[in-house]
């Protein structure tokens, strides 16, 4: 470009101030860069559209009524407000002022003072590895502008004027929810991912400083960043993330417990305010490793789902504290913060290509004995690429075959093992929670293992007994894979000896991934029969590993409820007492670190009128099973054989 016609274009615009032109050869790219904006636009010189734009005179019809090329992606342009100018319309209705369309024509930026918004610059990698993002290239992404009516104009003057106060501070958060979707895509462009460019919302990074001040004392900051593939439709995605519900079933391993509603006051409009928000939703989220041995993390946040293009979103999770004058109605006591976190999804063949970004204000790991205090303090407990891994991995699961089924079931009978599964996870999660829910556990000691025993039993099967469960970690020499194969092998005699009597159970039922990372499994056993029927057991298991964090979890089942479920799909009736193991690396090595970090738990009925003896009894039982852990993993390849006489 030469200067000269740089600055005849500069005057001609009366706003655009050029500090620099940069024109990518390679990818046939044009940027314009200045203080606010990234203008772009790909195929064409900067020189032809200068000409071009010249020629143009009605500037504000042009907004609404030029057409994008065929072949360019189309995005609703979206203005932006100065954070303390009260002047600015706001968008309820999608009102703006007309834009100059001799910048939005073509270059899809925009001019002047009217602080019109722009999508971020994306690359577009080339679908060579599932899993891995090779070589990218950049492709324009052109915006396209509406005028305003008369009638929206008039519609916008009467709410300020009967709603001044409640529009000043529907204002400000909404440049508070701008200023957090900035920070994310800034990291992300900042970390050298398919994000090259940060979007030009106005004067918002006042705003911004504050996601980005030291945290209060006591407290540090944990960020992270993961880039991948998720073999999923991108709807889909979108669909799990803004559905709580669904979020933490899919990231279960994590998210012990999560729940959604409609925000209110304020914040209730920011739909409204930006056409860019497509959907808002509070949350409130327990996450947690499975260990009793590591508090508990509570958010209250609010997530916002923002349309970048027509194939490009943005899900973007904020503290509610940050917006200082909106209400919360939650009344669940938050321990952490939760810093512009989410996720960047952009279409890619009909799978997910996403941006993971985690950014948290957490406590100190105060306990410095405590053997989870490395894995903490490293931030591999709840990084970025654990929340990918353990996503992968649930949509993995879904898409399980089965190997052997020597049982005759219904033609949906997978849905039920499915369900009957996560249920099997979900119980045993709340063994292992920090703090026991009291309305169904009564702690009878906490010295060395944790003892407990369930008040809200009533089942048939337990007439006479009462259920106790006893649970603590440990720490093993040895990789957590190895760890892994030992437990799968040898569950069945650690947990549920009683099944081995006289003969072994019969396994009637595998249902697996291609590459076994999640197998259930279903064992059958005879345990009584006459002349006119045979009566079994079950003993239903699931075992699945990842890098971060690995799992056994298994419980028996009567013949009756396993009928129902496989049959007649009726799982929620089924009768589960969990037991189960999981494993986590004792350092940043994952499958392959040199030590484990074991989480068991055991349920047993026992019949005792005193306390004291079930402490007694649930204590040595939990001992046993650790020292055959410890010394079946030590003699892993050589002879090895349980042996719980002493129980």
């Amino acid at each position: 470009m030469e200067e000269k016609e740089a600055k005849d274009y500069d005057k001609e615009c009366g706003s655009c101030h050029w500090e620099r032109v940069n024109q990518d050869s390679e990818n046939g790219i044009v940027k314009l860069e200045n203080s606010k904006h990234l203008e772009f636009h790909q195929g064409l010189s900067f020189q032809n559209q200068l000409h071009e734009e010249h020629t143009m005179k009605e500037e504000s019809s042009l907004c609404s009524k030029q057409k994008a090329p065929d072949d360019t992606p189309k995005l609703q342009a979206l203005s932006s407000f100065s954070p303390y100018d009260s002047s600015v319309m706001p968008r309820r209705r999608g009102i703006q002022k007309p834009m100059q369309a001799s910048v939005a024509r073509e270059a899809g930026g925009s001019s002047g003072n009217s602080g019109f918004w722009q999508a971020p610059v994306l690359r577009q990698p080339f679908m060579d590895n599932i899993l891995e993002l090779d070589t990218p290239f950049t492709h324009g992404i052109q915006l396209l502008q509406e005028a305003p009516t008369a009638a929206d104009i008039d519609d916008e003057n009467d709410y300020r004027k009967d709603n001044g106060s409640f529009y000043l501070e529907l204002q400000e958060v909404n440049n508070i929810s701008k200023a957090a979707y900035k920070d994310i895509i800034t990291k992300a462009m900042e970390l050298k991912t398919w994000v090259v460019a940060s979007p030009a919302l106005g004067s918002i990074e006042e705003l911004m400083q504050m996601f980005r001040s030291p945290p209060p004392s006591g407290m540090r900051n944990e960020c992270s960043i993961e880039s991948a593939v998720i073999p999923i439709n991108p709807e889909v995605l979108i669909s799990i993330m803004m559905d709580v519900d669904r979020w933490a079933s899919s990231l279960s391993h994590i998210v012990y417990r999560g729940s959604g509603y409609a925000p209110t006051g304020v914040l209730q409009q920011l739909i409204c305010m930006d056409e860019a928000i497509m959907n808002v939703k509070m949350v409130n989220a327990e996450v947690r490793l499975p260990t009793p041995f590591v508090p508990t993390r509570k958010f209250c946040f609010l997530r916002c789902l923002r349309k970048i293009t027509s194939d490009a979103w943005a899900i973007v999770d904020a503290s509610y504290d940050y917006f200082q004058n909106a209400p919360s109605d939650s009344k669940m006591e938050r321990t952490c913060r939760r810093r512009p976190s989410g996720v960047i999804i952009r279409s890619r063949d009909n799978y997910s290509e996403v941006i993971w970004i985690e950014n948290v204000e957490t406590y100190q790991c105060q306990i410095q004995d405590n053997m989870y205090s490395t894995i903490i303090s490293s931030d591999l407990a709840f990084c970025a690429k654990r929340w990918v891994s353990t996503l992968l991995q649930k949509l993995k699961r879904e898409y399980s075959k089965f190997s052997n089924d020597k049982m005759q079931v219904d033609q949906r009978a997978h849905i039920s093992l499915l369900k009957l599964t996560e249920s099997m996870e979900m119980l045993y999660m709340e063994c292992v929670n920090e703090v026991p829910n009291e309305e169904k556990w009564v702690v009878l000691s906490d010295q060395g293992a944790r003892i407990l025993r369930d008040i809200t039993v009533n089942h048939a099967d337990m007439l006479g007994s009462n259920n106790y469960v006893a649970l603590t970690s440990f720490r093993v020499q040895a990789k957590p894979l190895k760890v892994f194969d030992f437990l799968v092998k040898y569950n069945l005699g650690l947990q549920w000896p009683s099944m081995l009597n006289l003969e072994e159970p019969e396994e009637v039922i595998k249902f697996a991934t291609d590459d076994n990372s999640n197998c259930i499994t279903l064992h059958e056993k005879l345990i009584s029969q006459n002349e006119s029927s045979k009566i079994h057991e079950y003993l239903l298991q699931e075992a699945s590993w990842n890098e971060f964090c690995s799992v056994v979890i298994s419980s028996t089942v009567s013949e009756q409820d396993m009928n129902a479920a496989l049959n007649f799909g009726r799982w929620r009736d089924v009768f589960l007492q969990p037991s189960g193991f999981a494993i986590m690396p004792d350092g940043s090595g994952g499958l392959q670190s040199d030590g484990s970090l074991v989480t068991v738990v055991t349920q047993q009925q026992l019949d005792f009128s005193e306390n004291s003896q079930a402490i007694e009894a649930m204590t040595n039982i939990i001992r046993a099973i650790i020292e055959e852990i410890k010394e079946g993993v030590d003699s892993c390849g050589e002879a090895f054989e349980l042996n719980f006489g002493t129980i």
